[in-house]
């Protein structure tokens, strides 16, 4: 499961390995499904391995050690998890992450079987988005008659004398830069946060064609400007 906190990415993911399989097999079938995810800034892994953290003699620790450290991971569960018959217990449900954390509890309800449940709090910090400034050419606002015009009455000659390839592609460049500084000169918009993914295209072409008629509507307030911008835009 994939969550979104504007720019930061969390991935949520389980796993389980049944005692029988390899466990090599198993972490890199893991490892190749984690780094699947391109766009992750944040994981929480949790699960049942079958590999018991609290014996130091399990030769397959080192092998689940070296898969964290590869993708920058932390167990953050220290209690046993599992409760045997015999009055036993292991660790073998984990809790991996590369983010911080508040506290964790391990419940033990005998009635509801033998694994402990696991209760983490996580911080997973919301990310402020910061103001970006946006510099285009209003290019929909030229009036193409009079670009044409000017475009037709530019004095190209300058632009061919220099002998050097490079200097023609300057002094061109600056003539075409001139005309469109003249009919769509630069603007800068200051965007405070990334776009609602809720305002689409259509939404968007919806919004002009209201605001057109309220404008038109305020240049004259007609009945019948009136009735065409409600049969348009809906009551």
């Amino acid at each position: 499961m994939g969550l979104i906190f504007f720019r930061g990415a969390v991935i949520i993911g389980t796993a389980y390995r049944a005692p029988w399989q390899d466990v090599v097999a198993h972490l890199d079938a893991l490892t190749d499904t984690i780094t699947s995810f391109p766009n992750c800034d944040n994981l929480i892994l949790a699960g049942d391995l079958n590999i018991d953290l609290l014996d130091s003699k399990n030769t397959k620790i080192p092998v689940l050690q070296q898969f964290l450290h590869c993708l920058n991971l932390k167990q953050i569960i220290a209690q046993p998890t599992h409760f045997h018959d015999d009055q036993t217990q292991t660790l073998i449900d984990i809790v991996c992450t590369n983010t911080s954390f508040k506290t964790v509890a391990t419940k033990h309800t005998p009635e509801l079987g033998r694994h402990a449940m696991l209760v983490v709090e996580f911080r997973i910090k919301k990310e402020t988005p910061k103001p970006q400034l946006v510099t285009y050419r209003p290019l929909r606002g030229i009036c193409t008659e009079l670009f044409s015009e000017d475009l037709t009455s530019i004095d190209w000659n300058p632009a061919r004398a220099p002998v050097n390839v490079d200097e023609q592609v300057e002094a061109m460049t600056a003539k075409v830069l001139s005309l469109f500084d003249r009919h769509a000169p630069l603007k800068t918009v200051k965007f405070k946060g990334p776009p609602h993914p809720w305002i689409t295209g259509t939404v968007r072409r919806m919004i002009r064609i209201r605001d057109s008629y309220h404008a038109k509507y305020k240049e004259d307030r007609s009945k019948t400007n009136l009735l065409q911008g409600h049969e348009t835009c809906g009551d």
